[in-house]
């Protein structure tokens, strides 16, 4: 079957003289086909909270120092557009953004996932990695300071708690509930208010505010609140019992927070407190072209490498972390331990470089393996030819040495023999045996012609 497929692909070139030139056309067939196949796509769908984005699905005009505008230009730099996707429809209408993922992941090639809810589908951890843990947030609690002191968490029991949470935002209500649990509230108490969506304000009837956003955060969400907490009207809920809620909410982990480190000038804190944080990771979609997540992996690396305040040291993210339900990246765990190794990313975009490592990678056993091959599939293909026409020899020289025992009868029977022979020779499928070797073909005709004549001299003479 091989040797059928060579003959049946030289043919198919005979008409190129010329080995170089077969080898050209050939390269130029390969490389605009690898191109077309091999070559990365340039976009990246990544999925967001849809109050991220305005009616033209750009990000909002607030989130321009976000880490998120950082990203989507650093890959712009790169050549990669990052396009940002989110629910569609009525705001009160969605689900959470987890729940809306699990529905179509295969729609998205990146999200942000927190590391807090245990009933993450199962087939998801195949079909997407982990690019590691990115940021933590915190879940707080203050209190107005002319109503409350809550030392242990059981204190948050009959107390009236206020938070924001869109439908969009589930896993904040999930995670204020795994607290209350603790402290032996439930968030479907009447003392437990959503107010969304509208505003907190300070005049309202409530003692406990709980939220994910940190203080700075502030200054643009809620300015009131921001000026309410420098005047100290409230403070953050310094739980004594924090230690319990690591052990009984393993995907927490608890931060220490100095003393007039959120805002030095005023002294706030006003003590050193311990808050519990959510860590958040980036997932990827398993199938994403690996040069994409490398190039993510190394703009990920650059922009939550730096240092945060108090809340990150340089080069703490990302890291991967036991309490990721995904399983990392093997791309995005070289990266962050090596760095980008590549010497053609040194002197190429980062596409084209991924591009032409690639095509080594594919075509540079091929062609040690094929030019050889190459280089003697001629004389391959000659020997093929001689042995076959070696083989009608052979059976011209058998026929012709039976003619001297032949009885009479036997003549139009080894007549029909030669016949059948000069049709195979001239009915021979590989048209190269008929061009490069006119001349042995013709003398094999001749020689068959030669015999049957001699046919019809001994059948006259008999």
């Amino acid at each position: 079957m091989i040797i059928q497929f060579l003959l049946k692909l030289l043919d198919a070139v005979s008409i190129i003289r010329h080995k170089w030139t077969t080898l050209a056309v050939i390269f130029l067939i390969s490389l605009g086909l690898s191109f077309y196949y091999l070559y990365p796509k340039t976009s990246i769908i990544f999925l967001i909270y849809s109050d991220y984005l305005d009616q033209d699905g750009n990000l909002i005009p607030e989130l321009k120092e976000d880490s998120l505008y950082k990203i989507q230009e650093k890959l712009a730099e790169k050549g990669i557009k990052l396009i940002f996707k989110a629910q569609t429809g009525e705001l009160d209408h969605q689900v959470s953004l987890d729940d809306f993922f699990f529905k179509n992941p295969q729609s998205y090639d990146v999200t942000e996932i927190e590391n807090f809810k245990e009933d993450i589908p199962k087939a998801l951890n195949s079909s997407f990695k982990s690019l590691g843990v990115i940021s933590r947030y915190p879940i707080l609690f203050l209190e107005k300071s002319d109503r409350s002191h809550i030392r242990l968490l059981k204190d948050l029991n009959r107390k009236k708690i206020t938070y924001s949470a869109s439908p969009e935002e589930g896993n904040r209500s999930f995670m204020l509930s795994e607290v209350l649990r603790l402290s032996g509230a439930d968030l479907k108490s009447k003392n437990i208010i959503n107010i969304w969506p509208n505003k907190l304000m300070m005049n309202a009837d409530w003692d406990i505010l709980y939220t994910n956003y940190y203080p700075y955060d502030w200054a643009t969400i809620n300015p009131e609140l921001y000026q309410s907490f420098l005047k100290g009207k409230i403070r953050f809920v310094n739980f004594e019992d924090a230690e319990a809620l690591p052990i009984n909410i393993t995907t927490l982990e608890l931060k220490d927070i100095p003393k007039s480190s959120y805002e030095t000038s005023y002294g706030l804190p006003s003590e050193n407190i311990r808050i519990p944080m959510v860590t958040t990771s980036v997932i990827v979609n398993a199938s994403l072209d690996p040069s994409l997540v490398l190039i993510l992996s190394e703009v990920l690396k650059d922009i939550y490498g730096k240092p945060d305040l108090f809340l990150a040291k340089k080069g703490e993210f990302p890291y991967f972390s036991d309490v990721e339900y995904f399983e990392p990246h093997p791309i995005a765990r070289k990266i962050y331990k090596e760095g980008n190794q590549s010497l053609l990313a040194k002197y190429f975009p980062p596409t084209f470089a991924a591009f032409l490592e690639k095509l080594i990678f594919i075509f540079a056993p091929i062609i040690l393996l094929g030019y050889p091959v190459f280089l003697l599939a001629p004389k391959l293909f000659s020997l093929i030819a001689r042995f076959k026409i070696a083989g009608w020899y052979k059976e011209i020289y058998s026929l012709e040495k039976s003619l001297h025992h032949l009885e009479k009868q036997d003549f139009e029977k080894t007549k029909s023999l030669l016949d059948a022979l000069d049709k195979d020779i001239v009915d021979y499928k590989f048209k190269f045996v008929h061009t490069k070797y006119v001349q042995e073909l013709y003398i094999v005709r001749e020689h068959i012609n030669m015999i049957k004549l001699k046919i019809h001299s001994e059948f006259n003479r008999h």
